[in-house]
């Protein structure tokens, strides 16, 4: 770490700094009441809606035009062996290519079309009962699938992707992970 020479006691900043405020200066100042805060939370305008089966909650932001995809994918079907394959499939799907294009391919566009996507696994306990303590074997997980492209580029994404929206047979035993990337709400088709 570099040498950092001390400041003299006479700096005049070092003064403001250490001498006391006078009680009038004090008074001054605004405080913050618990009056200025509102009791009600401030609610966030959402639409909810559904592609297929599947729930889709969207809202506006003022992004200037990006659109952050978050895609939650339940675990339920899984086993506890296929679970412990969950790392390689997030590898797999950020990394590998897919039916249409190959890795050396996809790679690039991704860099291209977006701020990267990202693949992250987790849990959260469930209780059976509202307001109680579950016990640590009724978790729910999810795969969670994160990204942000143009909205133009939505529509490269559905058709270069080759997801269709009719999923793809990860596990090799008809259990799929499906859905459209472009969701009906954005009237890209």
């Amino acid at each position: 770490m570099p040498y950092r020479r001390r400041a003299p006691q006479w700096d005049p900043r070092i003064c403001l700094q250490t001498t006391p405020q006078s009680p009038e200066n004090v008074a001054t100042l605004p405080l913050l009441q618990r009056s200025d805060i509102d009791a009600e939370a401030e609610k966030i305008p959402i639409h909810v809606d559904s592609v297929g089966s599947v729930p889709l909650v969207t809202h506006d932001l003022p992004t200037s035009g990006l659109v952050y995809i978050d895609v939650a994918l339940s675990l339920d079907a899984l086993t506890l062996e296929e679970i412990q394959y969950l790392p390689l499939l997030g590898s797999m799907l950020t990394e590998a290519g897919t039916e249409q294009l190959p890795p050396e391919d996809l790679l690039p566009l991704i860099g291209q079309h977006t701020g990267g996507i990202s693949a992250s696994f987790a849990a959260t306990p469930v209780p059976s009962v509202p307001y109680t303590v579950p016990e640590p074997v009724q978790a729910k997980g999810f795969l969670f699938l994160s990204g942000k492209t143009w909205l133009g580029s939505l529509l490269w994404w559905r058709r270069s992707l080759g997801v269709e929206g009719s999923g793809s047979n990860v596990w090799g035993d008809g259990k799929e992970v499906g859905g459209s990337v472009v969701p009906p709400a954005y009237g890209i088709n």
